[in-house]
């Protein structure tokens, strides 16, 4: 590339998802199927990886891996999840309707369309500002679409997570707890 040699998407994925920490490589390679490095090459990389040092580790991550993750914060949320072991699986990128079948939204995680989740990273509200919106204006309006889920949509409530809340994942766990439990879809303790 430009006069340099370099390894393949899926080769420098897996390259990275052997050096790290199981989150870290869950977070690598939905990273690397979400920009469209299909999993049958991420697959076939990591079979001709064997012997080297984090085979294991990759080859879980990408039993877990998955494309629809649009975020680092998002995979490290859904990989927290999974190690808490008692959080149901969520559905990602999940599309909610109205009645009349007009879209009103979709969201990162999703129980059963009962509880659904998101993850606020602040990039949420600069990236997605459409021309002559404000920081305050892509809020406000995500504040709308929030209650258009619940006032249209079915759902009984959505819940918010952000950086502080990953970095002390009790925290993300006690409020997913709560919320599941709340409505039914957790047993209680």
């Amino acid at each position: 590339m430009d006069g340099f040699l370099v390894t393949s998407r899926a080769r420098t994925a897996i390259d990275v998802a052997r050096s790290g920490t199981f989150f870290q490589a869950v977070c690598v390679l939905d990273g690397a199927m979400h920009a469209g490095v299909p999993r049958s090459e991420l697959e076939s990389v990591l079979r001709r990886s064997v012997g080297r040092t984090g085979v294991a580790t990759a080859r879980a991550a990408l039993a877990v891996a998955d494309g629809k993750s649009e975020s680092i914060g998002e995979s490290l949320s859904r990989v927290l999840m999974l190690s808490f072991g008692d959080i149901p699986t969520p559905r990602l990128q999940q599309r909610f309707l109205n009645s009349a079948g007009d879209f009103l939204g979709r969201t990162d995680f999703d129980w059963d369309g009962v509880v659904v989740g998101e993850f606020d990273g602040y990039a949420k509200y600069i990236r997605y500002l459409r021309p002559g919106e404000t920081t305050e204006q892509a809020y406000e309006r995500e504040k709308w679409r929030e209650q258009r889920l619940i006032r249209e949509g079915g759902v009984a409530v959505v819940v918010r997570w952000n950086w502080k809340d990953l970095v002390q994942p009790e925290r993300l766990r006690a409020v997913l707890v709560q919320a599941l439990r709340t409505h039914g879809l957790m047993a209680a303790a």
